[in-house]
């Protein structure tokens, strides 16, 4: 592994030292490396490229520092470029039908524990897939914020930004009322929708939860 790091580092140590004196790492100072970065970056070197090599460089000047060298320590301080957001890809149409067939059958689990799983899985993929929220919105939902009677969630400050009224489909409904009458009675549990052990989600629910029906198909 520290060979792969110098390696990479490699390439801006040798224009560092064809620019300045650079005679030990002690020399090797933020200035030298913005200098760096200007070139790279009107080369069209992209800002995640050069975040990973500021990444590594540091990852050498720390076990440099720990191995008793002396460094500049103001570079362990240099922040990464800011990274254009990406844009998330679409699932695959064929992904999506292959984890709801994976989803459909657990909910319908004779076993009393895998069925409730099911049907809140369920109910969360439905919000997700038709009414657009995110997995911190899901797992922030109350009680409070569904109006039954109009079909819609409210969903609060999401982001920073405004508040907003989403819709919610016929087959969500239905989802979340077959969820809730397994969810267990409202009164001892937290105000959140969707519980796990009678606690709000973790923020890797969903990520596990998908992984285990990937492996069922």
């Amino acid at each position: 592994a520290q060979l792969e790091v110098l390696q990479v580092v490699t390439k801006p140590l040798r224009w560092i030292a064809a620019q300045a004196t650079l005679t030990d790492l002690e020399s090797l100072t933020p200035d030298l490396w913005y200098a760096y970065l200007e070139v790279e970056l009107a080369r069209g070197i992209q800002a995640i490229t050069l975040n990973n090599l500021l990444s590594k460089l540091q990852n050498l000047l720390t076990f440099a520092e720990a191995s008793g060298q002396t460094i500049c320590r103001r570079m362990l301080l240099v922040e990464p470029l800011a990274e254009p957001r990406r844009i998330p890809r679409d699932v695959p149409v064929e992904q999506v039908q292959t984890l709801w067939a994976a989803i459909e059958h657990t909910a319908e689990s004779k076993h009393r524990l895998v069925q409730r799983y099911g049907r809140m899985d369920r109910a969360w993929f439905l919000l997700m897939l038709h009414s657009g929220l995110r997995s911190s919105e899901v797992r922030r939902l109350q009680f409070a914020d569904i109006d039954w009677e109009t079909h819609r969630i409210r969903i609060e400050q999401s982001k920073g930004l405004k508040d907003r009224l989403v819709p919610l489909s016929a087959a969500t409904l239905i989802a979340l009322r077959d969820y809730l009458l397994v969810r267990g009675p409202k009164d001892g549990l937290p105000s959140n929708v969707f519980i796990d052990r009678h606690q709000p989600l973790g923020r890797r629910f969903f990520q596990i939860r998908l992984k285990n029906y990937w492996k069922m198909t």
